[in-house]
């Protein structure tokens, strides 16, 4: 009987620790080689070489693509289009199991929301901008903390391609405000943070390496100042008990939902976990 590989290794001690003090961690070499392959393939025959060209409508059946100028914002390939491999990746033992373990608890986990960043390098009409500081988690439909994003470069991400920024240790400041609008940029509204926080060393991804950061963590990422667009795919998980607000975001947007329902509740909400 053939053994199905798992395409995400499990995180170390060192990595959980690192994640719980800091709010974020690189973890090197954290998606195989293959499924990161397969998984970049995918996206260049459908959005091309450059990532400008809009998804077939084939392609993107249960999906949502978002095209905002110098990004290319194509989500739910896993969640709702079951497109591979993403969909095996973010549903592998290792990452649901590595999920528990970051947030410290045995609690099932299910996966809210995942998609492909594709942001296009500095040229002409397309000039690619910086992603301002903001938190994850206060844009979301949520009741509690516990969100937690992999973000998996997909080709090598050297700083000047769009890579993450962090400043580390800023989960522990709380919720900061919604930023959903590009002109709201959280350093700008609380200049203290640079001051309280420590930005992360410039981050040299590999084609298959991760940062994994809390909800609350305050993060942005550089203009893509090569000649190449940035290839990256991330997805955000939650534990079973968080519940829904009402709030207006995509992942949550349009399923019926009532405020006060448990969200893992929702068949849209797949379990990624076994029974804890």
């Amino acid at each position: 009987m053939k053994t199905c590989v798992d395409p995400v290794r499990e995180i170390t001690d060192e990595e959980a620790a690192a994640f719980r003090r800091d709010g974020w961690v690189l973890l090197p070499r954290y998606v195989d080689t293959d499924a990161v392959r397969a998984m970049a393939d995918f996206l260049v025959e459908h959005m091309g070489t450059d990532g400008a060209q809009v998804p077939d409508a084939a392609a993107a059946q249960n999906t949502r693509y978002f095209d905002a100028g110098a990004w290319r914002d194509w989500r739910f390939l896993a969640r709702d289009g079951n497109v591979e491999p993403f969909h095996r990746v973010s549903m592998s033992r290792s990452m649901g199991r590595n999920a528990q373990r970051l947030l410290g608890r045995e609690i099932g986990i299910h996966l809210g929301l995942d998609g492909a960043l594709v942001k296009l390098p500095e040229q002409g009409e397309q000039r690619s901008t910086a992603t301002d500081w903001h938190q994850d988690w206060p844009n979301l439909s949520r009741d509690r903390i516990g969100f937690i994003t992999f973000w998996v470069a997909l080709q090598d991400v050297p700083p000047e391609r769009g890579a993450l920024r962090f400043l580390t240790g800023s989960h522990l400041e709380g919720p900061l405000g919604r930023s959903l609008r590009s002109d709201i940029d959280l350093v700008s509204q609380y200049p203290s943070l640079t001051e309280e926080f420590d930005v992360s060393p410039p981050l040299h991804f590999r084609a298959g390496d991760a940062t994994v950061h809390h909800g609350m963590m305050v993060h942005s990422a550089t203009p893509n100042l090569t000649e190449e667009p940035r290839w990256a795919w991330a997805m955000g998980c939650f534990p079973g008990d968080v519940r829904y607000t009402g709030a207006r975001f995509a992942d949550t947007d349009d399923l019926g939902l009532e405020p006060g329902a448990r969200l893992g509740d929702h068949p849209r909400f797949v379990r990624m976990t076994e029974d804890a």
